[in-house]
């Protein structure tokens, strides 16, 4: 008895310890690029999803990378038969869900690079939410 007592607590530990470690991260990033034309471009948009995973509303207040001396939120609309780029102050995240920064609409414009951007290299985004630690994520840059 004591053998099959001990074998369902370890069974019991193994099956929390598993669901803990299956826990989503807070805030997630996916399909997340950088488009580049060339070496010699001024500025970048990074697109991604960006996951809200908790419980309550998040406000994304700014980003910031250090490979750039600006980097502004942004979104694109499509008005009176003309394109309009607006800043956007910050952007608010509902809880357990998602919002998407795309090609003609939400993006991260990256202004006057600190260095020379290779089109091989990867560029460090740092998220600033009103109500969380700072997070980074690197994003790849994708040529077109």
């Amino acid at each position: 008895m004591t053998l099959h007592k001990n074998f369902l607590h370890l069974l019991i530990a193994y099956v929390l310890l598993s669901l803990l470690a299956c826990e989503r991260n807070p805030i997630e990033l996916d399909n997340a690029y950088i488009p580049v034309r060339n070496n010699l471009q001024q500025h970048y948009a990074a697109y991604f999803t960006l996951h809200n995973n908790t419980a309550t509303d998040l406000v994304l207040l700014n980003v910031k990378s250090p490979q750039f001396s600006q980097a502004m939120l942004h979104e694109s609309t499509f008005e009176n038969n003309m394109s309009r780029m607006r800043h956007m102050h910050e952007v608010h995240i509902p809880a357990n869900s998602k919002v998407v920064f795309a090609p003609n609409g939400k993006h991260v414009m990256l202004m006057q690079a600190t260095e020379q951007i290779s089109i091989r290299e990867s560029i460090e985004l740092v998220f600033k939410f009103k109500q969380q630690d700072e997070q980074r994520f690197i994003i790849p840059l994708r040529t077109q």
